[in-house]
């Protein structure tokens, strides 16, 4: 499972999705919600790292 380093989020949880490891649809949902809110401002950049990090730790 090569998923160390993803580039972004979004192909992140497609790669979980297509491992069928993501099954959460309300995690699923608070991720599209969050993503949203960061996509509307750039000075959240390090929470977005953040994120990142929570959600592959999350399926390890």
């Amino acid at each position: 499972m090569s998923l160390l380093k993803p580039q972004r989020i979004e192909d992140f949880i497609i790669t979980l999705l297509a491992q069928g490891s993501l099954k959460n649809s309300q995690l699923l949902a608070e991720l599209s919600i969050k993503k949203r809110i960061l996509k509307k401002s750039s000075e959240h950049q390090s929470v977005f790292q953040s994120q990142k990090v929570f959600v592959y730790s999350a399926f390890r």
